[in-house]
């Protein structure tokens, strides 16, 4: 749903979760997939985060608080310290809207072996960042699932 509105996603999400449901009464429903970047920031009541948190913001408003459509949130970050810190944002916004225990999924996160950004392009180098992300983050999600990008033209496929 690149490019939705907080508005259109909301209503897609609540008639995705009550078709569901109603089919499946323990499907689970994961919603949002944001990817939060430090470098797409807004400031809003003089807090700086990323445009992805305060998406995830206008999309719980339209949803209200008096039912709850989403079982857990997927989220994408790459950004290795920002982790645990945002984790904890999103933990705390999600509680004002009545999901005190949301289940919180890291779907996308890792290192890339063929961006230009890539420290070091060693596949066994990209290996051990991840690792340790996992280690310093790991706790911060009830669940993580690794990315992992290889750039076949370099030989690293």
């Amino acid at each position: 749903m690149q490019g939705a509105t907080p508005e259109h996603y909301a209503k897609m999400l609540k008639s995705a979760y009550v078709d569901i449901h109603n089919k499946k009464p323990d499907g689970k429903v994961v919603g949002m997939a944001v990817a939060f970047d430090s470098s797409d920031t807004l400031e809003v009541n003089n807090k700086t985060m990323p445009r992805a948190y305060w998406w995830m913001r206008e999309v719980l408003e339209n949803l209200g608080t008096e039912e709850k459509y989403m079982d857990a949130v997927s989220i994408h970050i790459y950004e290795g310290g920002k982790k645990s810190i945002w984790a904890e944002q999103i933990r705390e916004l999600f509680k004002e809207y009545g999901y005190d225990n949301i289940e919180l999924l890291m779907t996308e996160t890792g290192y890339s072996t063929g961006t230009e950004a890539a420290i070091e392009k060693s596949p066994l180098r990209q290996a051990l960042f991840a690792v340790r992300d996992y280690a310093i983050h790991g706790m911060n999600f009830d669940k993580w699932y690794w990315y992992s990008a290889v750039e076949t033209t370099t030989g690293d496929a």
